[in-house]
């Protein structure tokens, strides 16, 4: 009798352990920082074509800190260049500048600023992607 009412006690659900305690979720502030985080990582995207092509090489650096890609490291090295070049010719000449250097560095900004703007857009999603469910908590 002793073992019977000694595995009934260890087989009771009252002697198991409650799981941790989670809060309740506000929906409405999740959707609200979804929002704002999708509308930044547009954002992000269009800074290059916002910014004439000169946010192209942050933006890259960026993208490189979150996406470690061959790809997304020549984008980065030829946008820089292309702004390099564009900015080092401008300058190397006075004041009235020969035409074609104004057309080499305008160019450079038009190639910079549309091409790093379609790279980003296309990449955004891989670089931004939606962070891995945490796994559920399991008492033991």
């Amino acid at each position: 009798m002793a073992v019977a009412a000694l595995r009934l006690a260890w087989e009771s659900f009252s002697m198991t352990a409650p799981g941790p305690y989670a809060p309740p979720i506000d929906h409405r502030k999740q959707q609200t920082r979804y929002r704002l985080g999708r509308v930044g990582t547009y954002l992000w995207a269009f800074a290059p074509l916002l910014t004439c092509g000169f946010a192209a090489p942050v933006s890259f650096g960026i993208a490189m800190g979150r996406r470690r890609d061959n790809l997304t490291v020549a984008a980065l090295i030829l946008y820089s260049a292309l702004i390099i070049a564009g900015c080092g010719v401008l300058g190397a000449y006075e004041y009235p500048a020969p035409d074609w250097v104004n057309t080499l560095f305008t160019v450079s900004i038009c190639i910079t600023s549309i091409g790093a703007t379609a790279q980003l857009l296309v990449i955004r999603s891989k670089v931004w992607a939606a962070p891995a469910r945490p796994p559920d908590p399991v008492a033991h």
